[in-house]
């Protein structure tokens, strides 16, 4: 999907923070005549680092460490990374999903929000999203690459 510019079948895998931040990278490549390459994926390790439930709204965060071919190609030719030598990247995963897809406390102040249809917090100016009942991908950080 990601490597064919097929952005909306990630849609409900992403925070809608996340979808927009990984449509707008496809976008980018697109426009400049060029795909991202993803292959051989391999997972060295993971694990569960936490899990917690505030008030309906569940987390697990995960720590996993994977190696894969990944580089930008363009007429068929890799421009930046290899096509031959794997990567190993260590990665920190935020997964979230909602009882009731409901927010009604900021996450970035942790303020109540009375009107759960806006999409600014009043008190910090956070942009807010709804969170979904299914499990999605909030957050992706990498820690690392080898």
């Amino acid at each position: 999907n990601w490597m064919n510019f097929d952005y909306d079948k990630l849609r409900d895998k992403l925070t809608d923070e996340l979808y927009n931040q990984y449509e707008m990278q496809l976008k980018t490549l697109s426009s400049k005549g060029q795909r991202n390459v993803m292959r051989d994926f391999n997972t060295i390790d993971s694990m569960v680092t936490n899990i917690s439930n505030d008030n309906g709204r569940y987390t697990v965060t995960m720590e996993l460490i994977i190696s894969f071919i990944d580089y930008i190609e363009q007429n068929g030719k890799s421009v930046r990374g290899s096509s031959k030598k794997p990567i190993t990247m260590h990665y920190e995963l935020v997964f979230i999903s909602s009882s009731d897809g409901i927010v009604d406390k900021c996450p970035q102040c942790g303020a109540h929000i009375e009107d759960t249809t806006t999409q600014i917090c009043p008190y910090c100016r956070h942009q807010i999203t709804q969170d979904s009942t299914k499990w999605v991908m909030s957050k992706k950080v990498a820690k690392g690459q080898r």
